[in-house]
């Protein structure tokens, strides 16, 4: 889905696909308990959390949704590299009455306007270690308060519920390829703790969730 000159048809049917993964994934509801304790601690509002590689904006989203059930003031946003993507979230977040900014940001390249919270999901596996850690180092330099990361694990039972998963629930070809491909490229547990560590965000929680994916969460003391 990375292809430079990808078709725009090709590319939101991808992003659908993937928005129905990190549903079934409950990919928000692991990033909210965080967010609402944070909430509660600061004690005023709006919230202000960033969806970091936001892709079509299905987390964003659903953290959008879960704070107005809950009653917790937020503002949220979202950035991305891709415009399709960008495009793609803007109109599912004025279907579903959702008030988020989407903007366009090269996150390796550029530093990320400051905020509460951070949050991304499913990126880090397209980062080499060195690209990773300079990547997790942005997100605790922006975040005033918490980072949250959500991403695949590589293992065996990873990279099958990849095959499986990605052929139940979405007939995107570019997804039924990227999933697997994407597991292969992933951090196990073990690695992606060492890349917290060397970036700096000592102290960080990393828990095991289904489908094969690992938690981190990040609080500044």
């Amino acid at each position: 889905m990375d292809q430079p000159g990808l078709d725009s048809g090709l590319h939101r049917q991808a992003l659908c696909g993937l928005g129905r993964i990190n549903r079934v994934s409950g990919t928000a509801r692991h990033f909210w308990p965080a967010l609402e304790q944070l909430s509660n601690r600061l004690g005023r509002g709006p919230l202000r959390v960033l969806d970091v590689a936001c892709g079509g904006g299905g987390v964003a989203i659903a953290l959008s949704e879960i704070a107005r059930r809950r009653g917790v003031a937020v503002e949220v946003r979202g950035c991305d590299l891709s415009p399709t993507a960008l495009g793609y979230a803007r109109e599912s977040a004025d279907r579903r009455g959702a008030e988020i900014g989407f903007f366009e940001h090269d996150v390796l390249e550029n530093r990320l306007p400051e905020c509460d919270a951070i949050v991304c999901s499913l990126f880090l596996h397209h980062l080499s270690d060195s690209q990773a850690m300079k990547f997790l180092n942005a997100l605790r330099n922006s975040a005033g308060r918490v980072v949250q990361v959500s991403d695949l694990i590589r293992s065996p039972l990873g990279y099958a519920f990849a095959m499986i998963g990605c052929r139940l629930l979405t007939r995107s070809k570019i997804v039924r390829t990227d999933g697997p491909q994407s597991v292969a490229a992933a951090f196990t547990v073990r690695e992606a703790g060492t890349l917290v560590e060397q970036s700096g965000l000592r102290g960080a929680a990393i828990l095991r969730h289904f489908p094969e994916r690992f938690h981190l969460t990040w609080s500044r003391s």
